[in-house]
């Protein structure tokens, strides 16, 4: 039996999904905004907030981050921030510990569980009305924790995506195409927040309400679940476009196919295929949103954001990177196969 029908089945398949999520969804989802969408009610509210920084051996970014977050526009005696260590094994906790301890604290989680587990114990240990979660690595605009925390005045609304901004120490082709990128992302989660129906929070920066916080599944990346436990509680999940972080950009190709970076690229591809198809379908399933209360907006963005991510990169796809394209002690870590085209069709 020939596999010429097939091939070529498959691809008109792959050109479809890539018509769709380049094409139809960017037309349609903008369209749905401007003619349903919500705009954001905020107020000048000030609660209580602690500000969560999970970190693993970050003695190189800690103190920069620290001094970056007592630059927040915002009332020192309503704020506090807990360095949630992931069993560091350098000086990322004494460093902490060097700051006053009523404003920095440091909590340690032993074992090594990876970074959703640490932001669970941190959420538990915390004492602010409000979470802001943040990473080791990214700088926060001053005025950006009062943008979040404003963004709350509606009671619907229980977490709040900040908005992330790359930069380039350079002008190069890579730099400029990684920017472009996000912008155009950027411009579809303002529609998708607008609907009630982001699916996804960026984990260099967003806030939460402490009072819906559920634990979450140390196995799954918290950036697409916590969004997913909001509409679980029949809450929204917003964006605060003024709530601005910054994190350094790649400036050269090279850089991508890095040694480091295809690892960290193949790993994380996988984990969060496998996690958000097994939240979605342990959130799908559950009462009341089963059946035909996923084909609402939350469902339309999810299949733009997920599935086309999930068939691609996930173990059971057909490997598409030879061993021989990888450097060798790259593949000694990642296996003898790479999985393209999760930077091509996932955001």
């Amino acid at each position: 039996m020939s596999m010429v029908p097939l091939i070529r089945f498959a691809f008109w398949v792959c050109c479809g999904i890539l018509v769709y999520v380049y094409v139809l969804y960017p037309v349609v989802i903008r369209a749905l905004a401007a003619g349903f969408g919500k705009a954001l009610v905020r107020d000048d509210r000030q609660p209580t907030v602690t500000v969560v920084v999970t970190a693993y051996n970050e003695e190189t970014s800690i103190r920069a981050k620290l001094d970056n977050l007592a630059e927040l526009n915002y009332p020192s005696e309503r704020l506090d921030v807990l360095v949630a260590s992931d069993a560091s094994s350098d000086a990322t906790e004494q460093i902490a510990a060097t700051y006053d301890p009523h404003r920095v604290r440091v909590l340690r989680v032993e074992g090594r569980l990876g970074k959703t587990a640490c932001q669970n114990a941190a959420a538990a240990a915390a004492s602010g009305e409000f979470l802001m979660f943040t990473d080791a690595t990214t700088r926060v605009d001053p005025d950006a924790l009062r943008h979040l925390v404003g963004s709350f005045a509606d009671p619907k609304v229980g977490c709040v995506a900040g908005c992330l901004a790359y930069i380039s120490d350079s002008n190069s082709p890579t730099g400029r195409g990684g920017r472009t990128y996000w912008s155009y992302e950027l411009g579809l989660r303002a529609a998708e927040s607008a609907l009630g129906s982001l699916i996804g929070v960026s984990g260099c920066l967003y806030a939460v309400r402490k009072s819906a916080y559920r634990p979450i599944d140390p196995a799954l990346i918290s950036d697409f679940v916590v969004a997913m436990k909001m509409r679980e509680q029949d809450l929204r999940t917003v964006l605060a476009s003024d709530a601005a972080c910054f994190e350094a950009t790649l400036d050269k190709g090279s850089q991508e196919l890095s040694c480091g970076n295809v690892a960290s690229s193949i790993r994380s591809s996988s984990e969060c295929s496998r996690g958000s198809y097994g939240h979605t379908r342990h959130f799908a399933m559950r009462p009341p949103f089963s059946g035909w209360a996923l084909s609402r907006p939350t469902c339309f963005s999810f299949a733009k954001h997920r599935i086309p991510f999930t068939s691609s990169c996930c173990s059971d796809s057909p490997p598409c990177l030879p061993r021989e394209e990888l450097d060798s002690s790259c593949t000694e870590r990642t296996g003898n196969w790479g999985y393209l085209g999760s930077p091509i069709i996932f955001s």
